[in-house]
């Protein structure tokens, strides 16, 4: 991808962080409500890119954005080949996607990564990065 692509890629624009931003502040408000299904949670992750089902329609290759309607109403099912690909236009997990995700094996990764690293300074700047994300 070069830098004219990444300029246009929506995951890249100043709009994905603030909805991002606003994403995470309605998470934290009380009228916030978790996705709970394959297809809200496919819907979740398309509003907060930005993406319209349009949008996520082309980047599919499919004809029309009437499937898309379909997933996030939970309409019908998807193939393993399409539930990656959503994964892959979504920056999500399959994990995710049907509700199994395991925090268990990403604190394992995060704890190794920092227990192998010697770099004082780079440990350090990763329990800062860990830190903001918490907060």
């Amino acid at each position: 991808m070069n830098s004219s692509e990444r300029n246009k890629d929506p995951k890249n624009s100043l709009v994905f962080k603030e909805k991002i931003n606003k994403t995470t502040y309605e998470r934290e408000s009380s009228s916030f409500k978790e996705p709970k299904t394959i297809g809200q949670k496919i819907k979740f992750l398309r509003q907060c890119l930005g993406l319209t089902q349009d949008a996520l329609a082309e980047l599919l290759h499919f004809e029309t954005k009437s499937i898309i309607s379909m997933y996030e109403n939970d309409k019908v099912n998807f193939s393993v080949d399409i539930l990656r690909a959503l994964c892959n236009h979504l920056n999500t997990t399959p994990n995710y996607l049907v509700g199994q995700e395991d925090w268990d094996d990403d604190l394992a990764e995060i704890i190794s990564l920092l227990t192998s690293n010697k770099d004082p300074q780079i440990r350090k700047t990763v329990l800062a990065v860990i830190k903001s994300f918490i907060k």
